[in-house]
């Protein structure tokens, strides 16, 4: 488990310095259409933004050595933290001390991190998973994400935004798992290449990394931001325990304290998040 945590935090660390490279890349393309294949033409193009491409190379290597050793229900809410990151690195580059709100959001995100993670004490489940137990909750996530961008077309600012950043957290959570399944093949790679689970975390996951892409470009981040952060980590914690079968601690007080935690985790992020928006720090925590 310490290999879980310490690859979990760098992977976080890595998806931060990323996104603040990233955010300032996407801001300076032509606004394009959701799912449309010219921004990712015109931000290939971008050196800022290829060399935050290497830094998600990085965080994506982390978060894949992460959950070979831990559990999905604690290695995707140790990204939060990447929120904490972006705003530091963001400081640091501007030459100032991070604002008093900006600590008092990344105690109240790290205290909640880290109860829930205490209260729920999430443990490893299986590591390989079949389609047909995979097909349904993975039906239920895709149509939930489509919902949300279909309605992100019609709606006007700042909904759209929130549903984007809605619906990269469900692919980003469902990704998760796919991760882990495919690191379990790791040391067969022709099993790996032979089975559908990479093939559909390369569809899933691209999606979602391009939805994310598309929310960086609809406006205030401060909400997206915010949803996304804690979208992402709650869907993981779901997928994890119905269809990878972990456990979570679940008898006496702990499920209330791990709720309680959730919520003081997700106060904190809505503050560091809409410092990072002002500031153009927009980590996105990865599948």
């Amino acid at each position: 488990m310490i290999i879980a945590v310490g690859a979990g935090l760098a992977s976080a660390f890595f998806y931060a310095l990323c996104s603040v490279l990233q955010h300032r890349a996407a801001g300076q393309v032509p606004v394009r259409g959701t799912f449309s294949p010219a921004l990712m033409l015109d931000l290939v193009r971008h050196p800022v933004w290829l060399l935050g491409t290497v830094s998600d190379g990085a965080g994506l290597s982390m978060q894949a050595l992460a959950l070979g050793f831990g559990p999905v229900a604690l290695v995707q809410p140790l990204l939060v933290t990447g929120l904490l990151f972006a705003v530091v690195l963001t400081a640091t580059l501007a030459h100032r001390r991070p604002h008093g709100s900006e600590a008092a959001g990344a105690v109240l995100c790290v205290a909640g991190v880290a109860a829930f993670l205490f209260a729920a004490q999430p443990a490893n489940g299986v590591s390989v998973l079949s389609w047909r137990h995979a097909l349904a909750p993975g039906v239920a996530g895709l149509l939930a994400a489509a919902v949300c961008v279909l309605a992100a077309r019609i709606l006007r600012p700042p909904l759209p935004g929130v549903l984007l950043a809605t619906a990269t957290g469900i692919l980003f959570g469902l990704s998760a798992a796919l991760v882990k399944v495919c690191v379990a093949e790791l040391p067969d790679v022709l099993a790996l290449l032979t089975t559908w689970p990479l093939y559909a975390l390369i569809a899933i996951g691209g999606a979602g990394y391009l939805l994310s892409q598309n929310t960086f470009q609809t406006g205030s981040l401060a909400a997206p931001l915010a949803t996304l952060t804690v979208v992402d980590p709650v869907v993981s914690i779901a997928v994890g325990a119905a269809v990878l079968h972990e456990s979570l601690t679940l008898d006496g007080i702990e499920p209330y304290v791990a709720g309680v935690a959730l919520v003081v985790m997700t106060a904190g992020v809505v503050v560091l998040a809409r410092h990072a928006a002002a500031v153009g720090a927009t980590p996105t925590p990865g599948p």
